[in-house]
């Protein structure tokens, strides 16, 4: 086999597997988009409170917000057994939301996440948007996503966390 057809065969297998990666990370991002317009259009509760405690999983980019209750449209929200893709747990006066990191940058190489413990949190069902909230000062808002991400498994690592 010549050189030139070594090379063509190469090529011809690199632009394959790469075709085959495009279209899989088209895929999962058409996959994620709708799960997430599907979920929060059902979930319309609005809820906010006190972070009390922030469960950082930075290899998945996700942490866990534990936020004692002012307000809620509900007291007992909780889809774990039906599905492993969900936003929140309600229970009481209690929350538990699973979230991207919202990542700080404080000049140094360590990750640092936005949020933190005495924050304020509020998440609105009814435009599917979430504020963050520090010494009575707006310092970020967003629309929430599901964490659909699953690196071996580390998805659910951070559900483990749960104390609800």
């Amino acid at each position: 086999m010549t050189l030139k057809k070594k090379l063509l065969i190469i090529v011809i297998v690199g632009i394959t597997f790469y075709s085959i990666a495009i279209s899989f990370s088209n895929y999962q991002d058409r996959k994620r988009d709708s799960l997430n317009k599907e979920y929060f259009e059902h979930f319309n509760e609005s809820f906010e409170g006190i972070v009390t405690s922030v469960t950082n999983q930075f290899d998945v980019h996700s942490c866990m917000l534990h936020i004692d209750l002012d307000k809620s449209t509900t007291n007992a929200h909780d889809i774990r057994n039906e599905t492993d893709d969900y936003y929140v747990v309600i229970k009481e006066d209690k929350a538990e939301v699973l979230e991207r990191v919202k990542y700080a940058h404080n000049g140094t190489s360590k990750p640092l996440n936005l949020f933190s413990e005495g924050d304020y949190f509020v998440f609105n069902g009814q435009t599917d948007s979430a504020y963050l909230y520090r010494q009575n000062q707006l310092i970020y808002k967003w629309k929430p996503l599901l964490g659909t991400f699953d690196f071996f498994g580390s998805k659910g690592q951070l559900r483990k966390k749960h104390k609800l």
